[in-house]
């Protein structure tokens, strides 16, 4: 179900951002999804997935836990949780569990007008292979190569420049 349409999902074929295959049960609560499909039936609230492409906001150690906020800091960028937030099984205590250092991933929407990411999804991910940080880019220097997002300062001096993404 997403934004209240429940989709048949049998015949999608699953990606993640990188365009690699998954089968679907990777699929879980409060993820965010990019689906394409069929003419939706609004009447009864149904339609089709042809395509299914998930993918998290942020994944990365948290800095700091604000339990009677609701808020965390993962690389830099203020979290916040909601009563809706999911927490995955392998968090038990939900904001409860998480401690300066621990790694997580991060589903979640941006809030342009706080600056702030509202979590719809929060995994623990000790076995990460790389972080990851989507926002919006400020304080860009391209003499120092340095940028800001929210409250990480990012230096992209060291990578080589085929790697750089072309406008």
């Amino acid at each position: 179900i997403v934004n209240g349409v429940r989709y048949d999902d049998s015949a999608a074929t699953v990606l993640d951002e990188d365009e690699g295959s998954h089968s679907h049960d990777v699929l879980k609560l409060g993820m965010m999804v990019e689906v394409d499909g069929a003419q939706i039936d609004h009447a009864r609230a149904l339609g089709k997935a042809l395509r299914i492409r998930f993918g998290s906001a942020i994944v990365g150690p948290v800095n700091s836990v604000a339990a009677a906020a609701g808020t965390l800091v993962v690389l830099g960028q203020t979290v916040e949780t909601k009563p809706t937030t999911v927490f995955d099984d392998n968090l038990p205590g939900g904001l409860a569990a998480l401690t300066a250092g621990t790694v997580v991933e991060v589903h979640a929407l941006f809030d342009a007008s706080t600056g702030h990411y509202v979590a719809t999804r929060i995994e623990g991910k000790p076995d990460a292979a790389f972080y990851k940080l989507r926002g919006v880019i400020a304080n860009l220097d391209t003499t120092a190569k340095t940028f800001t997002m929210g409250g990480e300062v990012i230096n992209y001096g060291s990578l080589i420049v085929a790697d750089l993404p072309h406008a």
